[in-house]
């Protein structure tokens, strides 16, 4: 990685001298290098390609993590997208995780969506406007945004994934709730 500084490495390099520093870190290289391949061909080796995506469940929904400027252009964007919030302390919000975000029909239903995330793991003031903005009292909360870029639908606790699907199916025919 570029710019990447542990200081507590370099410390003990000049101790070893520069031919010495620059001999381990090129073996370094080389074991990670041949370890990866390793790696690599037994994985190809053990179980094909086909069989990985027959077992792995659907791929999880992408989130990108809120900020007001994000919020904004997803806003603007005329597609209708989620605003989610939970916490790693959170049971539901885990189990929304494996449970709901993978499912095939989830998936499916995701298409042209934009996904939304707050973080309330660790609370800052950031959060706690974030929150009040809202008006999100716990977690999980997740709000659905339709294509005029206004709130239709706000469900708190565990959605299951047949419940989640329609209601992303249905964000892109709603209208603001009266």
């Amino acid at each position: 990685m570029s710019g990447f500084r542990n200081d507590s490495m370099t410390t003990g390099l000049p101790r070893l001298g520069a031919g010495t520093a620059a001999r381990l870190t090129g073996s370094l290289s080389v074991v990670a290098a041949v370890m990866l391949a390793l790696f690599s061909a037994l994985c190809q080796v053990t179980m094909p390609v086909a069989a990985l995506a027959e077992e792995a469940p659907g791929r999880p929904l992408v989130w990108t993590p809120f900020s007001a400027d994000e919020f904004t252009l997803t806003q603007r964007s005329k597609a209708p997208f989620v605003l989610s919030f939970g916490a790693q302390w959170c049971g539901p919000c885990e189990e929304m995780k494996t449970r709901t975000y993978t499912d095939s029909a989830v998936v499916e239903a995701s298409s042209g969506l934009r996904f939304l995330s707050v973080d309330m793991t660790h609370s800052d003031h950031y959060l706690k406007l974030v929150l009040k903005s809202f008006k999100v009292f716990g977690a999980p909360t997740t709000i659905f945004f339709g294509p005029d870029g206004k709130e239709w639908q706000r469900r708190i606790g565990f959605i299951p994934p047949d419940e989640y699907a329609r209601l992303l199916r249905e964000s892109w025919k709603s209208e603001k709730k009266s």
